[in-house]
């Protein structure tokens, strides 16, 4: 493996506690930015609305913290999770996520467990 892969795979294998703790707590509604939020950490994932849901599956996994839309787009699925928003930009972000370059098998893998809700995360 390259330096710069096996940076990023330590980086989420790193990461992946801290997100696994906070993706399903049901501390927070989701419904708006708490001061979590605000400071830039994600919201409980199982707590999203559906099109704020499909942006996180999306865009989370590709997001390498970046300024551009995979980043702002994670920030509007996750970071504010507000339904009406996502709605609106659901259509744009996840194709643009979807069209994004990825880490590879072992990122996306890594997500799993944050995405299950026992509703089949969605």
């Amino acid at each position: 493996m390259s330096k710069p892969v096996i940076r990023l795979v330590a980086t989420v294998l790193l990461a992946l506690p801290v997100a696994f703790a906070s993706a399903c707590s049901n501390s927070s509604s989701g419904q708006a930015m708490d001061s979590g939020a605000a400071m830039g950490a994600d919201l409980p994932f199982c707590t999203l609305g559906t099109a704020c849901k499909a942006i996180a599956k999306a865009c989370m996994p590709k997001d390498t913290g970046a300024a551009g839309t995979v980043h702002t787009c994670h920030l509007t699925g996750m970071g504010s999770g507000i339904e009406s928003e996502c709605e609106k930009q659901q259509v744009s972000c996840v194709t643009a996520c979807n069209s994004a370059p990825g880490f590879g098998d072992a990122s996306l893998a890594a997500f799993a467990p944050v995405f299950a809700c026992g509703d089949g995360g969605s």
